[in-house]
């Protein structure tokens, strides 16, 4: 897993103001985001190593649509 230096992560679009819920930040020319990890996603079949599902709300997504722009 990698690891991030969060003071380069910049704060797209966040459910609240302490950094504790669901998030979404940039790095550069990427994407990072933080959420609920979800066990198993019915009919994906196995993730590969180093990947997870996380669950955020669809709301979170739209707002950071909008800012990435």
């Amino acid at each position: 897993m990698d690891t991030v230096d969060t003071s380069d992560l910049i704060t797209i679009a966040a459910q609240c103001s302490s950094g504790n819920c669901p998030t979404i930040y940039r790095d550069g020319a990427d994407v990072l985001v933080q959420g609920y990890a979800v066990e198993a996603v019915a009919g994906a079949g196995a993730l590969p190593d180093g990947e997870l599902v996380v669950r955020i709300p669809a709301e979170l997504v739209r707002e950071a649509a909008r800012r990435l722009d």
